[in-house]
């Protein structure tokens, strides 16, 4: 499995619905514990993953 092949997913919610058998369990565990160790921290998808809480972008010269 290629971690970084895109999928179709357009929301957290539809990224772990649509994991495949060999990740889903790990994947659902770290999400269930992020969620209960940090849950001001808003899941978000985006770029083929999941983040939590924000991100900034910071341009560097």
């Amino acid at each position: 499995m290629n971690m970084f092949a895109k999928n179709e997913a357009a929301s957290v919610k539809e990224y772990l619905l649509n994991l495949p058998e060999d990740r889903k369990k790990d994947i659902d565990f770290l999400h269930d514990f992020i969620q209960k160790a940090v849950p001001n921290l808003k899941p978000y998808f985006a770029t083929n993953m999941i983040g939590y809480g924000s991100f900034y972008c910071l341009k560097l010269y």
